[in-house]
């Protein structure tokens, strides 16, 4: 916190983040990733500082606020311009598969099915491939997680990373 923020990176602050939340120190975990969120340059380090930062926020019983970190998570292309459509859909497909877990593991079974439904209906427009496939397998096996009645503890899905536009 000492370190100018210049001298530290947005996934330097994540990291330290995902190991205050390790540690169970979510205090300290949300104030690093709203660092991690400030110091992002780039679509990578930001949607993903967005998600975690959701992701703790709803563990420590602040759902609406998180559901607004997904949401700006989901509108992260309105500030990056440049990524094709393949990067911005299975970006956002991976943003509602972390939303579900993070409503599914506090008992929103309904809201979770929605956003496992919404990563659905992205995939449908999507191009055939090999990283379709992977995302429809992710979807599946979120999905019947969820049908398995059990969804408490279920990790969040970690994507792949992702091109940088040219």
């Amino acid at each position: 916190k000492l370190l100018p923020r210049e001298q530290v990176s947005s996934a330097e602050y994540y990291s330290i983040a995902i190991a205050l939340q390790a540690s169970n120190n979510m205090g300290g975990a949300i104030d690093f990733l709203r660092l991690a969120i400030k110091n992002a340059d780039n679509m990578n380090d930001e949607v993903a500082s967005l998600r975690g930062h959701a992701d703790t926020l709803f563990l420590t019983g602040q759902q609406e606020e998180g559901r607004v970190e997904y949401q700006k998570a989901l509108g992260i292309f309105s500030k990056y311009k440049g990524y094709n459509d393949y990067t911005q859909k299975s970006t956002n497909v991976w943003t509602e598969l972390a939303w579900a877990i993070s409503e599914a593991n506090i008992g929103n079974l309904n809201l979770a099915n929605q956003h496992v439904t919404n990563a659905e209906s992205i995939i449908s427009t999507l191009f055939p491939g090999p990283g379709v496939e992977l995302l429809k397998k992710q979807t599946a096996q979120v999905k019947s997680m969820l049908a398995s009645g059990t969804p408490s503890g279920i990790p969040t899905p970690l994507p792949t990373p992702l091109p940088t536009p040219q």
